[in-house]
């Protein structure tokens, strides 16, 4: 899919991943290095993250949210100049986002 616009990188800033923590994140990237198909999480034991492989190499923690949700930012992404730095080769999940218009504010990228 083709897209126009301008991002603002604000998804690639405040990334939040409800249910799991950076442990439970940790542990599941873990189990599938140990090539395990499940894995267990805050609630009970769960299938392995799918792209847990390369999403998990690519966060970084920033902290807590007002709802004490952590929050994290991609390692690739510049907060100087607020470009990606691996924007050419960046994963299939990052350039599907966001499917149709960006939710995000100040983003004006939709499909062309």
């Amino acid at each position: 899919m083709d897209f126009k616009g301008k991002c603002v990188g604000q998804c690639c800033q405040n990334v939040i991943i409800t249910g799991f923590t950076f442990a439970d994140l940790r542990e599941a990237y873990l189990g599938w290095l140990r090539q395990e198909t499940t894995f267990t999480g805050p609630s009970g034991t769960f299938p392995m993250i799918r792209d847990i492989f390369f999403l998990f190499p690519m966060l970084k923690p920033k902290g807590y949210d007002a709802a004490g949700r952590e929050v994290y930012s991609c390692k690739h992404y510049d907060e100087q100049t607020g470009l990606c730095t691996v924007y050419e080769f960046r994963p299939t999940m990052c350039r599907n986002y966001p499917g149709g218009k960006c939710p995000c504010q100040g983003c004006t990228v939709e499909p062309a």
